[in-house]
């Protein structure tokens, strides 16, 4: 059957690729971008008033307004706290980058 083999050969690739790069694996930007962040971020417990805080932030949003409690509390986990001190370059004009 040619489409069982191809389907078969296809599954091999996919397997081979997830393995090699695996679905975590970040590109070169990715990689540069992470060695910029790493050293500002910091660990910070979110206390019930922070979280009601930024949940009520981010519904004032027209991007997140209609998203339910669930989206919300995924994104609001997946916040990060970073740190940076007077004169540290936070973004540069013209760069590109993943993060907000």
């Amino acid at each position: 059957h040619a489409s069982h083999s191809s389907a078969a050969s296809l599954r091999r690739h996919c397997d081979r690729w997830e393995y090699s790069s695996g679905p975590d694996a970040m590109s070169p930007a990715e990689d540069e971008e992470e060695e910029a962040l790493s050293p500002h971020r910091r660990r910070r417990e979110r206390s019930r008033t922070t979280h009601e805080f930024l949940s009520k932030a981010l519904r004032q949003s027209r991007l997140c307004a209609m998203l339910d409690d669930s989206d919300i509390d995924s994104l609001i986990n997946s916040l990060e706290y970073h740190v940076y001190h007077a004169g540290e370059v936070v973004a540069a004009a013209g760069g590109v980058g993943g993060a907000v």
